[in-house]
């Protein structure tokens, strides 16, 4: 598993974050790693992160899992992106609000949160402006394909469906219940989810 820049591990960065520059990480890695070939299981950012190798490099991805992705900002309401642009953290450490467990994620490698809310403005600058795919970007995607979405997940059910539709080899699975922390909350409906799809055919 990686730890994207800036978060848990991982150190600083000059550059403004974005998809497509945390998708270059991750096939920095992999070639690295002398991969040819890889599945890559994304939630949250990391979906979204996935979801930008498969389109930009459709050939080195061979099964795809998105929980919770999303490919336009009409995955959120106006009302949501409106809250993430004007949002400053208070200091909270509440793990079920808004910045969550990014905290968490922060702090495995950081001894203080100094320069988190810093950090959370320039995500804010990536969430609120990105992805723009289209449906035809969707096309190019040749794996395999898992979209996972909670009926309760602050990316729009819609939203997921159309993923799911755009992408020609894809299955959708719903989580009954489902927020945008199922991960957490509902392992075992995901993993056994994930381990079916993943599984050798």
């Amino acid at each position: 598993a990686i730890d994207r820049r800036e978060l848990g591990r991982s150190g600083p960065s000059p550059e403004q974050i974005s998809y497509e520059l945390m998708a270059a990480d991750v096939l920095a890695l992999a070639i690295h790693l002398g991969l040819s070939k890889v599945a890559i299981v994304g939630s949250s950012d990391g979906g979204t992160t996935a979801l930008t190798i498969a389109i930009e490099k459709p050939d080195f991805v061979d099964q795809l899992v998105l929980l919770g992705a999303s490919y336009s900002l009409d995955a959120y309401s106006e009302e949501m992106l409106s809250f993430i642009r004007t949002y400053e953290w208070d200091g909270s450490m509440k793990r079920d609000v808004y910045p969550g467990m990014m905290i968490e994620h922060y702090l495995k490698g950081h001894d203080t949160l100094e320069g988190f809310g810093e950090l959370l403005k320039e995500m804010s600058v990536m969430w609120t402006t990105t992805p723009n795919y289209t449906a035809g970007d969707l096309q190019q995607v040749e794996a395999r394909t898992l979209v996972i979405n909670g009926d309760r997940q602050d990316t729009r059910l819609e939203h997921a469906v159309a993923l799911f539709r755009g992408i020609p080899n894809a299955q959708l699975f719903v989580v009954p219940g489902g927020t945008h922390y199922s991960l957490q909350k509902q392992p075992e409906t995901i993993n056994r989810a994930l381990m079916t799809f993943l599984a050798p055919k």
